[in-house]
């Protein structure tokens, strides 16, 4: 599944689209990172989708998803805060019970929805 606009959730839904194996590629607002993250992400048997950004790719957002110039500037800071970590320690990890950013590895979450 190629999302082509940039969103700053992902919704559980997008996971049943493809079959188990599949990909879903998505633009990310830049709501962790400034540089309007690429997350490529792999749908597993019960719709959950994880995986890592790979890049930038800047997109208009979703209609229903639009990013304000506070969020943008607070995702910002903590970046900023956090060292600046590189676009590719990012990941995402989408589940029923909601999205999760995480650096590294999932067990090292940065938060647990994006507003």
């Amino acid at each position: 599944m190629i999302v082509t606009a940039s969103a700053h959730t992902v919704p559980y839904a997008w996971g049943r689209q493809p079959r188990p194996g599949g990909l879903i590629v998505v633009p990310l607002a830049p709501m962790v990172h400034p540089d309007w993250p690429l997350a490529v992400l792999r749908v597993q048997d019960d719709g959950t989708a994880q995986g890592r950004c790979v890049g930038s790719a800047p997109f208009m957002p979703l209609r229903a998803q639009q990013v304000s110039t506070h969020s943008v500037q607070a995702a910002e800071a903590r970046w900023q805060a956090a060292g600046k970590a590189d676009l590719a320690r990012y990941g995402l990890t989408v589940t029923p019970n909601g999205q999760h950013t995480w650096l590294d590895a999932p067990p090292n979450p940065l938060a647990a929805t994006l507003e």
